[in-house]
């Protein structure tokens, strides 16, 4: 879908090898550009767009095959505090609550809503986002569980800097800084290109991209009262 999307924008620099995931229906109810059809499933599916070697290469989040940067890697720099700058947001800032607005499958394709919560959330602060996507309820569960995972996460950041041999890390590169398997890790969200690379990461965890199995809920489609003569 995403490479029909931008093929018929004419446009044809662009990679979906690294694109999984299954579209059940998609509603388009009015003509616009490329970029606001794929913001509904870049926020579904949860994947990125970042150019590289010229082209537009879309990357399914996995946090998988990170790069491990050690200290003979990462240079010193006024710019950055220590080595590693760890910086750790404020959960006031995120929302507890999270509502989806989509159109159920298997159904008669009403639209409704599917929240999640944290149980021990205190901020009352709600997010509500709609997508034109359908979608079976166990389904918009899992993509409001995984955006409030992702949220709370991602309030810990990383800030670092890689010398000019280090080039080949780009936007969406998933990094860590130990061999350990356990070890915290990061997707790089932007880098700054000077005499050096000042990089931006946020931290993930696998757990959050893993399939997660929720119960199926019985539907009931209401019955069509068929076809009746017209006088």
């Amino acid at each position: 879908m995403v490479a029909d999307i931008y093929s018929r924008s004419g446009l044809q620099n662009y990679d979906v090898s690294k694109l999984f995931g299954f579209v059940r229906g998609y509603e388009l109810s009015e003509v616009s550009t490329a970029r606001s059809y794929l913001q509904p499933l870049m926020l579904r599916y949860g994947f990125d767009a970042v150019e590289r070697d010229g082209s537009l290469v879309f990357i399914s989040r996995s946090g998988a095959h990170p790069i491990t940067l050690t200290g003979d890697t990462l240079v010193m720099s006024p710019e950055v505090d220590g080595v590693i700058e760890y910086k750790r947001g404020s959960h006031i800032e995120t929302a507890g609550r999270v509502r989806l607005n989509f159109i159920e499958s298997d159904h008669d394709y009403d639209v409704i809503t599917e929240e999640t919560v944290l149980s021990d959330d205190r901020t009352h602060c709600v997010a509500t986002s709609a997508m034109p996507l359908v979608m079976t309820r166990p389904e918009a569960r899992g993509v409001v569980d995984k955006w409030l995972s992702e949220a709370r996460i991602a309030q810990e950041t990383a800030r670092f800097v890689l010398p000019p041999s280090m080039l080949g890390v780009a936007p969406g590169d998933i990094v860590r800084f130990t061999n350990r398997p356990d070890a915290k890790r990061y997707r790089v969200d932007m880098i700054e290109h000077d005499r050096a690379q000042v990089v931006e990461a946020v931290r993930i965890e696998l757990e959050v991209y893993r399939p997660a199995l929720y119960p199926a809920e019985q539907t009931n489609i209401q019955s069509s009262p068929g076809l009746i003569p017209v006088f």
